[in-house]
């Protein structure tokens, strides 16, 4: 995790796991925002579609989103980023760091994840794999999401 990042006032954390909404929401909700998706970076950069990558894309992608996150630090731009945050340990970090105006974690529930990530035909049956498996390790790590979490927004259900 970058130990250069700054505090972003005007940002919004999204967590949430693979299928939960995250760019659906920040879609719905960010006009004004810029929105940082690091499956956007990578597929716009690459040309591959959303999903397809390779270790080499995910590390350029990586390394674009930070040069975008450091921009944000200087510019104090709106924006939402978004994460999946596994467990409340990144989560705390990010949060640490960004200093956010708001943070929004995705509460839908891991069966719900699990059917978008099997209907979603952009995604090739070895990411829904990983995705699905990530579902499971997100919502094995966040086993009391509804516990509130210290100041911040949870947003109902989507």
């Amino acid at each position: 995790m970058p130990d250069w990042l700054k505090p972003i006032p005007n940002a919004i954390l999204l967590f949430g796991p693979a299928g939960s909404g995250k760019s659906t929401w920040a879609k719905q909700h960010g006009t004004g925002f810029v929105i940082i998706d690091l499956d956007e970076i990578i597929a716009k950069q690459t040309g591959k579609p959303i999903y397809v990558k390779d270790e080499y894309d995910f590390m350029q992608g990586v390394r674009l989103r930070n040069e975008l996150l450091m921009q944000m630090t200087q510019d104090n731009t709106p924006c939402i980023i978004i994460l999946t945050g596994s467990t409340q340990k990144q989560r705390d970090w990010w949060i640490k760091q960004i200093k956010p105006h708001k943070v929004v974690i995705m509460d839908t529930p891991a069966d719900e994840c699990i059917r978008r990530i099997k209907a979603d035909d952009r995604r090739p049956d070895d990411v829904k794999e990983r995705h699905i498996s990530s579902v499971h390790t997100w919502w094995g790590a966040s086993k009391n999401l509804s516990k509130p979490f210290a100041g911040h927004h949870a947003p109902p259900r989507a």
